[in-house]
């Protein structure tokens, strides 16, 4: 199987450049110049800002305009059917990341000899994205919801509030039957998780793979 990982920070970056890790996402565009990685374009997407080479989309329309860059599709397209694969193929798609709703028992519906799938296996996705906030300003916080969930919140580039789930999605005990259907691309973000905890999940991937 083929690991790729979604990082923010530098050091971030350096620990998991010590894996074999295939490729690394990231949404500082600082780092994902300097060191040549896929940039995540932003959701509340800027028509002004200057993109590299290598990006990882998160809106439709920046298929035609960066026709000639190298391009894997985000799970936020909501990538769940073959209309949908055939379409992000037809337009020179690297890599499809399916959406985060397909449930395990649906993967074994699609054909990873002609569609190049990868899916999230461990990290915390974005349930809401606030364009200006009064109050969240700066990374750290979290939000307790009524039931007593706490949902960490991150602030983009753009000064965008993006608030996390409450606990990340984690289908490493999913790994052996993923790769019994033939599934040859899983993706790990890690967002607010320390070194120290990303290393004990790299290193438990690992030797599942």
């Amino acid at each position: 199987m083929l690991v790729s990982v979604f990082i923010k920070t530098k050091e971030q970056l350096d620990l998991v450049s010590k894996y074999n890790i295939k490729d690394i996402y990231t949404d500082n565009l600082e780092l994902a110049t300097k060191y040549n990685l896929y940039y995540e374009t932003p959701r509340a997407y800027n028509n002004n800002l200057a993109l590299p080479n290598k990006l990882l989309i998160n809106d439709l329309g920046l298929l035609i305009s960066n026709s000639n860059k190298d391009i894997v599709s985000n799970y936020y397209l909501n990538v769940g059917n073959h209309y949908t694969l055939d379409l992000l193929l037809e337009h020179n798609v690297k890599k499809i990341n399916l959406s985060i709703e397909t449930k395990l028992d649906e993967l074994s519906n699609f054909d990873y000899t002609k569609y190049p799938i990868e899916y999230l296996v461990y990290g915390r996705v974005e349930v809401m994205l606030i364009k200006t906030h009064p109050l969240l300003n700066e990374d750290g916080y979290t939000i307790e919801g009524m039931d007593g969930k706490k949902y960490p919140v991150l602030i983009d580039n753009d000064k965008h509030t993006r608030i996390l789930s409450h606990r990340p999605i984690n289908h490493l005990d999913d790994i052996e039957y993923l790769k019994s259907i033939g599934l040859n691309n899983i993706r790990l973000d890690f967002t607010i998780e320390s070194i120290k905890e990303i290393e004990s999940i790299l290193n438990k991937l690992y030797k599942l793979i």
